[in-house]
């Protein structure tokens, strides 16, 4: 009798491979969101069967749905030879905001004593994708006002039964006597720092053309987007252009960890010149948290 498949997700290196007795064996590569639905990705097999084998996936302790083990997957053909390729399964649920515990399981064919629950169970946290700055549950709405000095004040209306009522609605003043300028800022919302409250982050235009970038973080109360340390990051020129940068922000990665938040992360894409781009990074650097790249028009043969 060989063991279980230890908990590392390629095929080619669990315990007995090539050679199945009993019980299927498997993996939950991947679990995240995606969206707005939360998706499992792995791989099952039974020893007693060639054809494709159930999943059942549990969230929270509870039967979310089953899913054939049927797509393409060749490294398991690979490491179970006579198997064949298709043992990969996916599949997506509806969940609710908060953090979730996900799990899979191989339902037994055949010979064996049970359905193994398949390494590793994943925690994955979902947030509201709504603008929800102090976490209540209700979507709120932002808003630059430009101001004399020619930098600009923060305002919030509240979501609530009676939304966007609330009569103080001022938060913060992003000064121009600070370096703030109204007509050189592009603002976006995104849960940066995986907390499950919405942040918002500031692209600022620096005075050597590049950017700034600035995050006010969203937390609970009648305060938040409040800390008074708000850059992150920068992004100098020339070789970063402001003038040539749309912001937008999403979860651009996934993670395959064991326990894994829901990070956003912030994506600028800078228009290609078609000058010399001696002076213009060649990549991005990421920093934690947030991730950068670049994009190329099709045809234009730059890198």
């Amino acid at each position: 009798m060989y063991s279980l498949p230890q908990p590392t997700h390629h095929p080619c290196n669990q315990v007995g491979k090539g050679s199945l007795i009993g019980n299927p064996v498997g993996f939950l590569d991947d679990s995240g969101m995606t969206v707005g639905k939360l998706y499992v990705r792995g791989w099952a097999i039974d020893p007693d069967t060639t054809s494709a084998i159930t999943v059942h996936t549990y969230i929270d302790g509870n039967l979310m749905g089953a899913t054939t083990a049927n797509t393409y997957r060749p490294d398991v053909g690979t490491a179970y030879p006579g198997y064949g390729d298709n043992h990969g399964y996916y599949a997506e649920y509806t969940v609710g905001v908060g953090t979730h515990q996900v799990c899979t399981y191989a339902i037994n064919t055949g010979a064996g004593d049970g359905n193994p629950q398949l390494p590793s169970c994943k925690s994955v946290q979902v947030v509201d994708p709504n603008p929800d700055y102090n976490g209540d549950g209700f979507s709120d709405l932002a808003i630059l006002h430009q101001v004399t000095d020619g930098g600009a004040d923060l305002h919030m209306l509240f979501g609530s039964t009676s939304p966007l009522s609330n009569s103080g609605t001022w938060l913060c003043s992003l000064a121009g006597s600070a370096g703030w300028s109204w007509s050189n800022m592009k603002a976006v919302t995104g849960d940066f720092n995986g907390n499950g409250y919405q942040d918002l982050a500031i692209l600022a235009k620096r005075t050597d053309g590049g950017a700034d970038v600035h995050v006010l973080y969203g937390g609970p109360g009648s305060s938040p987007l409040g800390n008074t340390t708000t850059i992150t990051r920068s992004l100098p020129g020339p070789g970063w252009d402001w003038t040539k940068m749309k912001v937008t922000a999403g979860d651009t990665t996934a993670t395959t960890s064991a326990t894994s938040s829901c990070f956003t992360k912030l994506l600028t894409a800078e228009r290609m010149s078609t000058s010399s781009s001696a002076a213009r990074p060649r990549s991005a650097i990421p920093l934690p948290g947030y991730a950068v790249c670049r994009l190329r028009r099709a045809g234009t043969g730059r890198r």
